[in-house]
């Protein structure tokens, strides 16, 4: 069974963007980042929010011509920049379930703090990659929403960086 994977690179304080989704204190170059880039060779299909997306595109990491399924999960979003990119927005659970247990490569979950924390809820991430980043930042969109239950992690991996990026990598116990 593929597992899906939630990466994000966040602040020392948890925040992956100020509340305006600007993301301007992440360290946008060097070994996390290009290892980062390098892992997307072992993911089949992508799946992003909507801010997440419009960012990307704003931003011009979105690419529909990678090699992998990308989805948008929302339910406001009416079209994408392309066709290869596809909308999701309902039965997100079931949907998620289903590509888990087909065939394939792992999913990359990209960003998205209100999408992880509806599929971590629902036990469907499986592992959680932060890349923290040397800086507190006091506010912003959290890694996760609030939720009422306790999840626990068992700690894979850890990696520092040069530049002082840390990778951490928890597995979700279930």
């Amino acid at each position: 069974m593929r597992k899906l994977k939630y990466c994000v690179d966040c602040s020392l304080d948890g925040f992956i963007a100020r509340m305006d989704h600007t993301y301007d204190f992440l360290i946008q170059e060097g070994e996390h980042f290009n290892e980062f880039m390098e892992s997307m060779k072992t993911y089949d299909i992508a799946l992003m929010g909507k801010n997440t997306y419009q960012l990307g595109v704003k931003a011009g990491v979105v690419d529909p011509s990678l090699n992998i399924q990308q989805f948008v999960i929302s339910s406001s979003l009416d079209k994408t920049i392309d066709d290869r990119i596809k909308i999701m927005s309902k039965n997100i659970s079931k949907f998620v379930s289903r590509l888990k247990h087909e065939k394939g490569n792992d999913i990359l979950l990209s960003g998205g703090s209100i999408l992880a924390t509806n599929l971590l809820k629902e036990t469907l991430i499986d592992e959680i990659q932060l890349r923290i980043h040397p800086v507190m930042v006091g506010s912003g969109i959290p890694v996760f929403g609030s939720h009422n239950q306790t999840i626990s992690l068992q700690l894979l991996s850890q990696r520092s960086y040069s530049n002082q990026v840390m990778l951490v990598v928890y597995g979700v116990r279930t």
